[in-house]
């Protein structure tokens, strides 16, 4: 009986637990969605007279233009000509070019890449005026963290620089070689400036000399070192080569100084004669080459150089570096009074340029047959006049080692 009691009794309580379960289910579905989910609130009404607001976005910051600072020697000739090649595809992409001009002078050079690294120039591309002075400047923007790209002239510090475009003017000696002898229908005295003291001026010069073997008849009469001397005394130097040797029938200058001072002799002396230069890098030279005083010389390849340049400053702010390594060297070119006449004449300001090389310096020139007969029409600056008859009056004479102090005849 008591058994039947106690299991009624947990069957009652089992049924009342069960129930209220229920009841919790029902509240439940009750306060809630299907999904259990609760319900949403309903939204709060906005006044009708409530000031609206408009939240607009902030603008975003501009991307900072670049700025580079270009440095050439003139605005005149070659440097003319690079000029407007960077500044136009610099532009292009959105990086402003300031341009600067040193004048050949180191001194103006080292203020304006102070100038560049106060304004925090992003990129320094020279021209330069001299390597020794441009190691200098490229280490103290080095030091600012101010890269530098240089353009035609390198230098022989390795690391300062971001990249050195560098012209070669060893690869066309020989061609230089050809286009001489052949303006001296393969017989000519010709005398050497050189200033000694430079290590470029000096090699080119042997280079040239040594080169000539193939032309038996086109001999150094006159091997002149003019180091030290200033542009006043390389004149005198010359006046002096030309009174103690009057069969000088060519000129060959090392560099820019030294031809301006013979162009300036033969021209107050109304005396003709073939001058060749080794170095037309400065854009004196190349004017002297348009006048007609300079016959021909080697300069740098602008435009090839310009736009390797422009593409190394791009590929910088891209990547942070050129891609490349820091030397790259370019052929130097071969121009003539004509060359230039010919460029001047279709409107262009230099002759065509060849892509950039890395090949080794031509070898050494066939010689070219002395009766060739196509000479350039319209120069002054070979003794035409008289060239048959210096030929005729040299018969026999045999230039020794110290020929310049022999006193011939006068003719």
């Amino acid at each position: 009986m008591k058994k039947r009691l106690y299991a009624l009794t947990v069957t009652l309580l089992l049924l009342l637990m069960t129930a209220g379960c229920t009841e919790n289910i029902q509240l439940i579905q009750t306060d809630s969605g299907a999904s259990g989910e609760s319900k949403k609130p309903d939204p709060i009404p906005i006044p009708p007279d409530a000031e609206l607001i408009e939240v607009t976005p902030a603008p975003q910051a501009e991307t900072e233009r670049r700025l580079v600072y270009l440095i050439l020697p003139t605005e005149s000739g070659l440097s003319l000509r690079e000029k407007e090649i960077i500044t136009e595809t610099l532009g292009a992409s959105d990086i402003d070019v300031e341009v600067r001009l040193h004048g050949y002078e180191p001194e103006v050079q080292s203020q304006i890449f102070l100038e560049a690294c106060e304004a925090e120039a992003d990129l320094i591309l020279c021209d330069n005026a001299d390597p020794d002075s441009t190691a200098l400047d490229v280490a103290a923007a080095y030091e600012a963290e101010v890269p530098v790209i240089l353009m035609n002239r390198g230098m022989m510090s390795i690391g300062s620089a971001s990249g050195q475009l560098v012209t070669d003017r060893f690869s066309c000696m020989g061609k230089l070689i050809e286009v001489f002898a052949k303006r001296e229908e393969g017989y000519s005295r010709y005398a050497l400036l050189c200033d000694r003291s430079d290590l470029a001026d000096s090699d080119s010069a042997d280079s040239f000399r040594e080169m000539l073997f193939t032309y038996p008849d086109i001999i150094c009469l006159v091997d002149e070192d003019v180091s030290g001397q200033d542009g006043e005394q390389m004149k005198e130097t010359v006046r002096k080569i030309l009174a103690e040797n009057p069969y000088i029938q060519a000129f060959v200058c090392a560099n820019a100084d030294e031809t301006q001072a013979v162009c300036e002799v033969l021209s107050e002396e109304n005396i003709s004669r073939t001058v060749i230069c080794l170095d037309g890098n400065e854009d004196r030279v190349y004017e002297l080459c348009r006048s007609g005083d300079v016959y021909a010389t080697i300069v740098k390849p602008a435009e090839a150089i310009a736009e390797k340049a422009c593409e190394e400053v791009i590929h910088f702010f891209e990547h942070g570096s050129t891609g490349e390594n820091e030397f790259r060297y370019f052929a130097g070119v071969i121009v003539t009074v004509d060359d230039i006449a010919a460029a001047d004449q279709a409107g262009e300001e230099s002759p065509e340029v060849p892509e950039e090389t890395q090949e080794e310096p031509a070898g050494t020139p066939e010689p070219t047959p002395g009766t060739d007969d196509t000479e350039p029409a319209g120069t002054e600056s070979a003794p035409q006049e008289n060239a048959g008859q210096m030929r005729e009056d040299m018969t026999g004479f045999d230039p020794a080692p110290d020929a310049s102090s022999l006193q011939p005849a006068a003719p």
